[in-house]
């Protein structure tokens, strides 16, 4: 996870977060993240994703690490962060 993250051209000191459910990747995820000097967002992953979409504009994160789970929320997000904002 760290050389992936690392390749994917994440720095030290860039947020990232981890939205996912409780799960054995959660803890990849977060060893990867702190390795490469990163913060970790912890989010849960029940909420909406206009929520996601708020934390994700307001921590200054780069990155969001996701599941399968999740990730149609997350696709969600990253379709809002396309939008010009007086749409929202």
């Amino acid at each position: 996870m760290f050389v992936c993250l690392v390749e994917k051209g994440l720095q030290k000191g860039d947020r990232v977060i981890i939205c996912m459910p409780n799960c054995p990747e959660v803890l990849f995820a977060y060893q990867g993240v702190t390795l490469a000097g990163a913060i970790i967002v912890p989010i849960m992953f029940t909420l909406h994703p206009k929520e996601i979409y708020y934390i994700f504009r307001n921590s200054g994160s780069k990155s969001i690490i996701t599941s399968s789970y999740v990730l149609q929320n997350v696709e969600r997000v990253l379709a809002l962060e396309a939008l010009p904002e007086r749409q929202m």
